[in-house]
């Protein structure tokens, strides 16, 4: 798996992930972290770039792994995805969108920063 340090503020977990995310890398980190989340996740990924296996094609798979590791998490709580590079907040959008769109019930969204991702979930 990438380095992965996360803090814990309250009910937000905060996970920075660094380095080149590939398919088995993301589902090593969701069967690992997903979990321990009991409300909101920030996915600080402002240093990492998606290995070109990682495709639209392959990101209703990972949703829905996503879906059956979501064991501890409040319905109501909110995900928020950071990264500042344009090609990375693509692939986080269309991950986002499809997020949304495969029964999960948090919310989605795509920042550029870290404080922006903070305050929509305090909102």
């Amino acid at each position: 798996m990438e380095p992965v340090s996360f803090e814990q503020r309250g009910d937000v977990f905060i996970f920075y992930i660094s380095g080149l995310l590939t398919i088995p890398t993301i589902s090593d980190f969701i069967k690992t972290h997903c979990p321990s989340i009991n409300k909101h996740a920030v996915y600080n990924l402002s240093n990492v770039s998606f290995d070109p296996s990682v495709k639209y094609s392959n990101l209703l798979q990972i949703a829905m792994l996503a879906k059956r590791h979501m064991t501890n998490r409040d319905p109501n709580g909110k995900t928020a995805h950071v990264c500042a590079q344009i090609s990375s907040f693509g692939m986080l959008n269309m991950f986002a969108t499809v997020l949304s769109g495969s029964g999960i019930l948090h919310k989605q969204r795509v920042f550029k920063s870290l404080d922006e991702a903070l305050q929509w979930i305090s909102e």
